[in-house]
């Protein structure tokens, strides 16, 4: 939902829009197969619980995804653009119950995490060292500077 941007109504990123709606095939299958928990979390404030019985991906996971993706392919292979389209535009249409999960996600959002790899260097002696950064935009840029 993070992705999702509710005052046009559009997805900024087809594959994040695709996950959305494998999330609403998979709530839609359900037999306790996926389940959103409004919870608080530890710090007091809202939050929501992702909670997916993964025994049953073999069974209702699988049938729910499998139907739902024939119905896509049938779509497809008839040159159904109209239907296929309209049953897309179902599944990812966001009502208000997940606007305001929305909402929640978006609250904790956290920073991106930078992942910074050390380097081996081999020093004057001709001992090899490791050499590390820190796991910010500086380091980021001493990194490319000493390997480049």
């Amino acid at each position: 939902l993070e992705f999702y941007t509710p005052e046009t109504g559009a997805w900024r990123q087809a594959h994040m829009q695709a996950r959305y709606v494998l999330l609403r095939v998979m709530l839609e299958a359900g037999q306790g197969l996926l389940e959103l928990k409004s919870t608080t979390g530890s710090d007091g404030k809202p939050d929501v619980e992702v909670v997916m019985d993964r025994s049953l991906i073999p069974t209702v996971g699988k049938e729910a995804v499998g139907k739902f993706l024939l119905a896509l392919q049938v779509h497809k292979s008839l040159g159904d653009f109209e239907g296929g389209s309209a049953m897309y535009s179902k599944y990812s249409a966001v009502p208000e119950e997940m606007l305001a999960r929305r909402a929640i996600v978006m609250a904790r959002k956290e920073p991106r995490k930078l992942l910074v790899q050390p380097h081996l260097k081999v020093d004057s002696r001709g001992k090899v060292e490791l050499q590390t950064f820190a796991a910010t935009p500086t380091g980021m840029i001493e990194s490319f500077v000493a390997r480049y």
